[in-house]
């Protein structure tokens, strides 16, 4: 039913494609070094050893990969994200140093606003970088780290990774939005947007308040009925995070089944009776430890098998 990707969103790369992009930094690297002068010799001496640990560890791990068996190299890079080669810090650093390098060759130009806003941009978030780095190292795994490795390998036997959706109070209708996309992908059709899936969870809930009602937190007393309206309206019309009542709720609107896969939970099952051999199930993943914001869902898609 879905469109298929890779883990990573783009090929692999091979060791002749690795090693031409490795000289193009090189030659980048030099280049940016000899405008710096001695001011900077030890700066660039830096990079240029990190540069070259890049280069060796990402040969080494692709010599590697393409040594093992490839459901199980997929699988463990998956599960273990922070081994992939940390590129963006030595490139961000670099760039930092050839925009101050172009600045000191040329001295008899004056360095517009621009320009210096972008080198102290670039500057600032090397450092950043490595303040994070650090600060993970100390550390050591997170619980999201460990929740997400966890998901990861419970979805890889099923050929299946995660989607990223944006964590922003919209997140569980987003989800089911990305689902509907990859399910409209082959035929075209139309299909609900978030907002339009907030507006139909709304109406469901509000046209079934007895399936509902009895599982809001804080529907009770004498104005339990006034306290649902307004979680309804809530649901049609703000950002408020959604769950399993609205999971529910979109299950039968929509009529599909709607699984849930989480780390240390089994599998949950919405709306199963509308599964078909022309109908199957739209897939979400749910986090308890996420972007430090607390729960959070995300799509489910299929892993491209390489070509």
């Amino acid at each position: 039913m879905e469109d298929e990707e890779t883990d990573t969103g783009a090929k692999m790369e091979t060791v002749g494609q690795m090693n031409q992009r490795h000289k193009r930094e090189v030659k980048a690297m030099k280049a940016a070094q000899a405008k710096l002068g001695k001011k900077k010799k030890d700066e660039a001496a830096a990079l240029e050893a990190a540069l070259k640990a890049r280069h060796e560890k990402e040969l080494t791990e692709l010599e590697a990969a393409g040594s093992e068996d490839p459901a199980t190299g997929a699988a463990e890079e998956m599960a273990n994200p922070s081994s992939k080669p940390q590129a963006e810090e030595v490139s961000l650093a670099l760039d930092a140093c050839i925009l101050e390098g172009e600045a000191a060759a040329a001295p008899t130009q004056k360095i517009s606003k621009a320009q210096k806003k972008k080198m102290e941009k670039a500057r600032k978030e090397a450092e950043r970088e490595e303040r994070i780095k650090a600060e993970k190292a100390e550390l050591g795994e997170s619980d999201r780290d460990r929740e997400e490795k966890a998901l990861k390998m419970k979805l890889m036997p099923q050929g299946m990774l995660v989607r990223e959706i944006k964590a922003d109070g919209h997140c569980l209708y987003r989800s089911v939005e990305d689902q509907l996309s990859l399910a409209a992908a082959a035929t075209g059709a139309a299909y609900p947007d978030y907002l339009a899936l907030r507006g139909l969870a709304a109406q469901h809930m509000q046209d079934h308040a007895g399936d509902f009602l009895p599982f809001v937190e804080g529907c009770d007393g004498e104005d339990a009925e006034e306290r649902y309206a307004a979680y309804c309206g809530a649901v049609r019309s703000s950002s408020e995070w959604g769950g399993q009542l609205e999971l529910q709720a979109l299950a039968h609107s929509l009529q599909r089944c709607i699984r849930v896969t989480s780390a240390h939970m089994p599998l949950v099952e919405l709306g199963s009776e509308y599964m078909t051999e022309t109908s199957e199930a739209l897939n979400v993943a749910y986090l308890l430890h996420s972007f430090g914001l607390g729960e959070h869902y995300n799509s489910v898609g299929k892993i491209k098998s390489p070509q």
